[in-house]
């Protein structure tokens, strides 16, 4: 069994991306899933076997990530990007840890503490508190995405 490794991201040299960043879509179901299926590679993760009824194996994903709120148009940044702490990870969607209630139901999730440069756009699903400034939540992803200037496209 592969060991997961959990690097701290170099946050001195991070891409920081800001509300004045825009994001495009640039792939369609199957690409996400690559994608996905990219990160996993990069991070050597495995689960034992065990019964399973959901749609999509889910992999241990202790990471920390960053979540971009978006607007309903689902491109435009609405907040500031927070630091979330990754549970577990599917080709459909990511289940993570976070300090505050997310008071919004989409976002941009950034793989900053990887080597690859992925973005997906993610509906949050549900949001359970578990004692004070720690929540789970989880979410489904629905398109890849890419930063770009604000204006320059929309969800297709």
């Amino acid at each position: 069994m592969l060991s997961a490794r959990l690097a701290l991201p170099d946050l001195m040299n991070a891409q920081v991306l800001d509300k004045s960043t825009a994001w495009h879509p640039v792939g369609s179901a199957a690409l996400i899933c690559e994608r996905v299926e990219q990160i996993l590679r990069a991070v050597e993760s495995t689960t034992t076997q065990h019964a399973e009824r959901r749609r999509h194996k889910r992999y241990p994903f202790p990471h920390l990530l960053t979540l971009t709120p978006v607007g309903n148009d689902a491109l435009t940044p609405i907040a500031e990007p927070m630091v979330v702490v990754g549970k577990d990870l599917s080709v459909s969607g990511l289940h993570f840890y976070h300090r505050s209630p997310l008071p919004y139901r989409r976002a941009i999730v950034s793989f900053d503490d990887l080597p690859i440069d992925i973005h997906l756009l993610m509906i949050a699903s549900w949001c359970r508190f578990l004692r004070p400034e720690w929540y789970d939540s989880g979410g489904k992803f629905t398109h890849l995405v890419t930063p770009g200037p604000v204006g320059r496209a929309a969800l297709e």
